[in-house]
Parts: C-alpha cells; structure tokens; sequence
C-alpha cells in the first residue's frame, strides 16, 4: 500500500507557527558547560516545574541537569552535571 502525497499541498507557515519556532529559551540550559549552575528565583517558578523542564531539556540535549533548592529566601540552583 503506498501512500498518496500529490494531494497535499506545501504552504509557508502561519506567523502562529513561525513565532514557536523563533522561541527564546527562557533559561540558558544549552549554555551551561558541566560545572556551571544559573539561579532561579523561587517567584518565578514551582519547584515540580523546575525539576520537570531541567529533565525534558536534559533529555533533548543529551546533558544531566540538577535542581538545587536554597530554602525559602535562597531560591533553586539549576547545574548541569553530565
């Protein structure tokens, strides 16, 4: 069974689209070399969140990534571990 392409048709993407794909990182995770850490305010983020996107990022950069939590006036130390 082979499948028919011909009735697709290719068109430039939308500016919807075009806006996902131009995204900015919100945090520097491709920028760390192992050894280094950015900080994190707790008011920006929850603490899951955090953990959750270090791991979704690690996993699509082929890096390790550690979410430290400081305390309640600290904030959270992410690192880049492998």
């Amino acid at each position: 069974m082979t499948e028919d392409t011909t009735s697709f048709v290719i068109f430039p993407s939308s500016d919807k689209v075009k806006r996902k794909i131009e995204r900015v990182e919100k945090y520097p995770f491709a920028l760390l070399k192992v050894g280094e850490s950015f900080a994190v305010p707790k008011v920006m983020v929850k603490d899951a969140s955090l953990r959750n996107h270090a791991s979704i990022v690690g996993k699509r950069l082929g890096r390790k990534f550690t979410v430290v939590d400081h305390g309640e006036n600290g904030g959270y130390e992410v690192a880049r571990t492998k």
